[in-house]
């Protein structure tokens, strides 16, 4: 009796061992799941940040990111950019999930939704890579097209390229007179952190303007392109308004622009009617197209307009500039001066584009 009481005893002690030693064990190897793959950090990315910005169609923040992503199921990098609320310096965030690529030694990502009027609005981003259910970030990265302007200008590596560095100091005067005439983030405008030297790189004065304003009549018109404006988004977008003897534009009817770039190369861009937004003036039905295609330097370029019905043309033919819009509304007695200021500094950013890119084709 006394032999079979101690072995009992010695079964329930040795249970008892089992019962803490394996829980904590078991606990352990499920922690360590997801860290013997090659190539990933379970606690966060390590990326290195590099940024450049475009100024040829549209204003552009450029991402090239160093880090080793190897074992990841996918990728993306998380914007998160300021949004003010008029002049003042209340803001909230918007988040924007931005794809990219791989160029063969860093990933590539292209954030291009930046107004005139935010060149000085913070931009925070993460790389982030998903494995399972699992997300990891990098660390956050602050940047803004203004912060890439004064680094251009007086940064650590600064650019000696004397056209990039006017073209710098006329978007930064660009940026700010857009913020004036559209009374957003007043109090932090995009060239207040110019220099008097650097102020003197950028062109002086107000840019002598041309007007292409012609017409050429057909017989048989039904369509007509009633009148023009330009819209500040990222890129400076040429709207058309057309009309159509108070009709219906049909399912056949496209407005078409084409025009040569400054280094001659023909541009085409189409607007369907399913794209056309419609709206009334003064009683009158329109419809308007919008073109996004051209780009910063070309501003001064003569773009042929056409209305067709499929293959027939039903419009005369116009032809137009984006000077010429400035320089109509420039010459108005109606125009607001701050809006005169926008458009000049709107035209000296474009023909310093000009003279820029035209130089790097060469």
């Amino acid at each position: 009796m006394k032999n079979l009481k101690k072995r009992l005893l010695v079964f329930v002690l040795s249970m008892a061992m089992c019962c803490l030693l394996f829980e904590p064990l078991t606990a352990l190897a499920d922690s360590e799941i997801v860290t013997p793959i090659e190539g990933f950090d379970p606690v966060g990315i390590e990326a290195t940040f590099n940024h450049t910005c475009s100024f040829q169609n549209k204003i552009e923040l450029n991402y090239k990111i160093t880090a080793n992503l190897t074992g990841y199921e996918e990728y993306w990098l998380s914007i998160e950019r300021q949004v003010f609320s008029g002049s003042s310096d209340e803001y909230t965030w918007k988040t924007i999930r931005l794809n990219g690529s791989f160029d063969g030694e860093r990933y590539v990502f292209t954030y291009d939704d930046i107004a005139a009027a935010e060149m000085g609005d913070l931009i925070r981003a993460k790389l982030c890579a998903r494995i399972g259910d699992e997300v990891f970030k990098s660390d956050m990265d602050e940047y803004s097209v203004k912060e890439y302007c004064r680094r251009k200008l007086g940064g650590e590596k600064p650019s000696t390229d004397p056209d990039f560095r006017r073209l710098l100091v006329d978007t930064l005067n660009y940026g700010a007179a857009a913020q004036i005439q559209f009374e957003k983030n007043t109090n932090n405008l995009a060239n207040d952190i110019l220099t008097d030297d650097w102020k003197q790189e950028g062109t002086q004065g107000n840019p002598a303007l041309v007007s292409v304003n012609n017409v050429t009549t057909i017989g048989g018109k039904t369509a007509a392109v009633a009148n023009k404006s330009v819209s500040f988004q990222s890129g400076v977008e040429l709207n058309l308004y057309t009309t159509y003897g108070g009709s219906t534009p049909g399912a056949n009817v496209k407005v078409v622009l084409n025009y040569k770039t400054t280094s001659g190369k023909t541009i085409t861009d189409t607007v369907a009617s399913d794209k056309f937004i419609e709206d009334v003036k003064e009683g009158v039905k329109r419809y308007r197209a919008t073109f996004k295609c051209v780009a910063t330097a070309d501003f001064g370029q003569p773009l042929t307009i056409k209305i067709y019905d499929g293959s027939t043309q039903i419009s005369e033919t116009y032809t137009y500039s984006i000077e010429t819009y400035a320089f109509n509304r420039i010459n108005d007695s109606a125009s607001k001066e701050n809006f005169k200021a926008l458009l000049n500094a709107m035209m000296n950013y474009s023909k310093s584009a000009n003279v820029y890119f035209s130089k790097q084709q060469q």
